[in-house]
Parts: C-alpha cells; structure tokens; sequence
C-alpha cells in the first residue's frame, strides 16, 4: 500500500529526510509467516522521502541500516526477501542452539 505523502504524517524527520513507517512491512516483521519464519523484534522498515529520494529503509533498534531498495513493487520485493533472509537466518541460528 503506497503512502500518501500529501497527507501522511511523519514518524521522525533528520535533516531533510522524513521517515514513515511502513504498515505492511511492519505487520510483516512483527507477525509470524508460513515455514515456521519467525516474528523478528528490534528492526523496523521505513519509508525514507526528501525532495529526491524515496526508498525503503531497513533499520535495527541502535538505527544502523540493514538494508535500502527503492520505494517501489521491485524495490518492495526486494525489501520482503531481505526480511525472510534474516527471518531464515535467525530461525537457522535458534535451532542450532538448541539441536547440537
């Protein structure tokens, strides 16, 4: 679902960057998908606008960039498979630690 800028309210601004936070990769991260991909906590998917530039933004809870792609349907999958990357990558790790 695409923002609509014209009435959107940002979430924080830097600089001259407004950053919005993106409902759907927010459901996305924070509810768990099919092949057991878990909930993932402490990352948040932004929508990052200026005069020229609109991208999808990755950040972890101490705001350091995991991940950029541009703010469209490419971009936007981009997006969902760096997310069930990490999703596979925390699931791998969780079960080595309990399975060795």
């Amino acid at each position: 679902m695409q923002i609509d800028f014209n009435t959107a309210t940002a979430d924080f601004i830097n600089g001259d960057f407004k950053w919005y936070i993106d409902e759907y990769f927010k459901n996305y991260i924070t509810t768990k998908q099919a092949y057991n991909l878990l909930r993932l906590e402490g990352i948040a998917c932004y929508v990052v606008k200026n005069d020229e530039i609109e991208d999808y933004v990755l950040i972890d809870s101490k705001q350091t960039v995991l991940a950029a792609y541009p703010y469209n349907l490419g971009g936007a999958d981009q997006m969902q498979a760096r997310i069930n990357i990490i999703k596979i990558s925390k699931h791998y790790d969780d079960y080595e630690k309990t399975n060795i």
